[in-house]
Formats: structure tokens, C-alpha cells, sequence
């Protein structure tokens, strides 16, 4: 699984995210990341909050797992 960590740009932004919501899972660091990037002064568009908003709310549901 790509990293969120590597993320560079908004194509593997994109990919990584599909991926994430394709396989209905993602990691705890992951997980992390993705929350950390929401926290932090890092601009990211409001496409990329929401899509990055639609995985937490599919953790909340049970329809994304978080995996070690």
C-alpha cells in the first residue's frame, strides 16, 4: 500500500485515496497521517479534505477497517 506519507502531489493523492476506499482499509499509520495532514497548515484543496473526510466518516461507519 502506498503511503500517505509519500504523497507528493494531487495524482498520487488521488491514488492512494481510491485505493484506500477500493479496498475498504488502510493502516494505522496511515490512518495517522491522514488525520495529522488535516491538522496541519499543509493546503490541501477542498476536494482532497472531503475524499480525506469520506474515509474517516467510512472508519466511523464500519465500512473501512483499520489494520495493523
Amino acid at each position: 500500500m502506498v503511503r500517505i506519507s509519500q504523497i507528493r502531489n494531487i495524482a498520487s493523492f488521488k491514488k492512494t485515496t481510491d485505493q484506500i476506499l477500493s479496498v475498504r482499509q488502510l493502516n494505522c499509520q496511515d490512518y495517522a497521517q491522514m488525520a495529522s495532514l488535516l491538522l496541519s497548515n499543509h493546503k490541501i484543496t477542498s476536494q482532497e479534505r472531503q475524499t480525506v473526510n469520506r474515509i474517516f466518516d467510512s472508519v466511523k461507519e464500519g465500512t473501512i477497517k483499520v489494520i495493523e
